[in-house]
């Protein structure tokens, strides 16, 4: 896109989002004057901006800390043994890499050079 004529589409939108929604058709008449590929684009962009909304004005919703212990639960492959860490709303546990094996019951246990 020509950077003049994108330059020209975000003035429209900046002022047209700005204004009452039974202001605007008015206000977009005479800024596109009679082009009607601006006039698309303008259109396309102010309804995107009214659909979102003003979720980005809103605060995000409080969870508080966290009161449940996820030891020995299970995430994907990792069985999560022992809580390691907890503060905020987060909550730290050492994974364990649940194998076939250890599904079946069997007994497998990893470890690299020295960890244990």
């Amino acid at each position: 896109m020509d950077p003049e004529l994108w330059q020209r589409i975000k003035e429209i939108v900046y002022e047209a989002v700005e204004l009452r929604r039974d202001e605007r058709q008015a206000y977009l008449e005479r800024a596109c004057n009679g082009d009607a590929t601006l006039r698309r684009e303008v259109e396309t962009l102010v309804a995107a901006s009214d659909q979102a909304g003003t979720f980005l004005d809103q605060a995000a919703p409080s969870r508080g800390p966290v009161d449940e212990d996820l030891s020995g639960s299970t995430i994907g492959p990792y069985r999560l043994t022992v809580e390691i860490g907890r503060g905020g709303i987060s909550q730290r546990c050492r994974p364990d890499l649940q194998t076939i094996a250890d599904r079946a019951g069997q007994t497998f246990s990893a470890s690299h050079r020295g960890q244990r």
